[in-house]
């Protein structure tokens, strides 16, 4: 025989046993995380350079390539737009809800970056190109 209880006491429940739980899980001991410092060596980008000049996919490897000459991460150049990249004041303006720290960052483009950015605009179907789009 199953025992209903009012709504109230599920909430005070509820609470009384979240509590509990946030205090056992506070002591828990993680582990101690150490640094990793692990760059790319010369002769490592240029590899990777090439192998992205002669890839078959060339929408995937100019974001790729976006991502090692602006140091953003993948997600922020998979969603970046045509119009937050101001070619002409060669900046960019990511979003906040793109971002990690979740604060709207800009940042200087080089112009090997709106090389990239024009080839993709040309790419697409001229009736495209007006409208807002991702790259």
């Amino acid at each position: 025989m199953a025992v209903t209880l009012p709504l109230i006491q599920h909430k005070r429940l509820f609470r009384h046993f979240r509590g509990k739980l946030l205090h056992c899980r506070s002591q828990f001991h993680r582990p101690i995380e150490t640094e990793l410092d692990r760059y790319r060596n010369m002769d490592q980008i240029d590899r990777l350079a090439k192998a992205l000049g002669t890839a078959e996919d060339q929408r995937a490897a100019s974001i790729i390539h976006m991502c090692m000459l602006t140091g953003s991460r993948l997600g922020e150049a998979l969603t970046a737009r045509f119009e937050r990249l101001k070619l002409e004041f060669a900046t960019w303006s990511k979003l906040a809800t793109t971002t990690k720290q979740r604060k709207v960052h800009r940042l200087p483009i080089s112009p090997d970056v709106a090389t990239i950015v024009r080839q993709r605009q040309t790419a697409l179907h001229p009736a495209v190109r007006g409208c807002p789009s991702p790259m």
